[in-house]
């Protein structure tokens, strides 16, 4: 399997601005696309990715098909961040990070996204390992330092509403994985 030319890409990019590059399956390298200079993925018809509730509303539709879109996208000085979403299976993952806007402390933020991906490298690891989660169970997992946001849910899809468990900012992905042999 050969990565694409637009995966190599968004490698560069990450690399030439001192950011750890988010844990992207192998299988998903090769259908990597550019979706404008700064937002990669497998979607061709991917809105930003700053429009994180069109992306999560959408796992409660049929469409629920593996991709994965990250890089910097927002508006205003404020709300420019880093995002990482993957859907992948039984697992729907939306990271945001505070990176680039102008209350942004360039150090901290990159010391944040990088636990945060290794933590995420885990939980990915941890689902496809999970006998019991399995569609049309979807572990649901959106944390977001740029929102002050940090939740999971567990959805069979469809048209029923996420029913949201609550954590402290940025312990959604710790606690889902402290409790991933609980679902």
């Amino acid at each position: 399997m050969t990565t694409s030319d637009a995966f190599q890409e968004s490698f560069k990019l990450y690399k030439a601005n001192h950011l750890p590059f988010p844990p992207i399956p192998k299988e998903y390298s090769k259908d990597i696309v550019k979706i404008s200079d700064w937002v990669f993925g497998t979607r061709t018809n991917a809105r930003s990715p700053y429009a994180t509730n069109f992306y999560i509303e959408e796992l409660q539709t049929d469409k629920r098909s593996n991709y994965t879109v990250f890089g910097h996208a927002g508006h205003g000085i404020m709300s420019y961040g880093l995002h990482f979403y993957l859907v992948k299976n039984s697992l729907a993952l939306f990271l945001q990070h505070s990176w680039g806007n102008a209350d942004s402390d360039p150090k901290k933020d990159v010391e944040i996204i990088e636990q945060d991906y290794l933590l995420a490298n885990q939980l990915i690891q941890a689902v496809d390992n999970h006998p019991a989660l399995h569609l049309p169970k979807q572990l649901v997992v959106y944390q977001s330092n740029l929102r002050s946001e940090s939740r999971w849910a567990l959805s069979t899809g469809g048209s029923d509403s996420l029913l949201w468990n609550r954590t402290k900012l940025g312990q959604a992905l710790e606690t889902v994985l402290g409790n991933i042999n609980d679902l």
